[in-house]
């Protein structure tokens, strides 16, 4: 839990931050230290899992997330069918945002389209995570794509490697 509310809040102190660097290139991008892929995974696929059901199912994401009408999410392909099992094999989820707030109404708002190509592990998920003019912005800070990446979740937080010994 604490891994979760520290990679949230660190992606929320990037996007506010940002703008305080004085560096034109941060009103346009991302810092170089900072990859938004595992959020972008965190944001749009957890909210589109019924979490209390086994085996995993799909939701509707889009009110969770103050979706705007204009959004649509797609699982290989089709449109996402709430209750349908979530795929053993790999899949991909593609989302069309408008508007779309994961992290709340004063979080980040994503606009744009975006595929990730989700792995079920043993320990969670994985993904390639591919946009495709997602747009991340704040009140205080527009920012442009991410560029395509890896995520995994849930995410390790330093302090956890070191307990692992890794």
């Amino acid at each position: 839990m604490k891994s979760k509310f520290v990679a949230r809040a660190s992606f929320v102190l990037a996007l506010v931050l940002g703008p305080l660097s004085g560096h034109a290139a941060a009103q346009n991008t991302f810092s170089p230290g900072f990859h938004p892929q595992s959020f972008i995974l965190n944001g749009l696929l957890v909210p589109a899992l019924d979490t209390d059901a086994v085996p995993l199912r799909w939701v509707d994401p889009r009110p969770a997330i103050q979706c705007r009408p204009g959004t649509s999410v797609r699982v290989n392909g089709v449109p996402l069918i709430p209750g349908d099992l979530v795929p053993d094999a790999p899949f991909e989820l593609e989302w069309h945002a408008d508007g779309c707030r994961p992290f709340g109404a004063a979080g980040p708002r994503f606009d744009g389209d975006v595929k990730l190509t989700v792995f079920r592990e043993d320990w969670g998920f994985s993904a390639l995570v591919a946009p495709h003019g997602l747009r991340i912005t704040t009140p205080w800070h527009p920012l442009t794509a991410a560029h395509p990446g890896a995520a995994a979740m849930p995410q390790s937080a330093p302090e956890d490697e070191l307990l692992l010994g890794q």
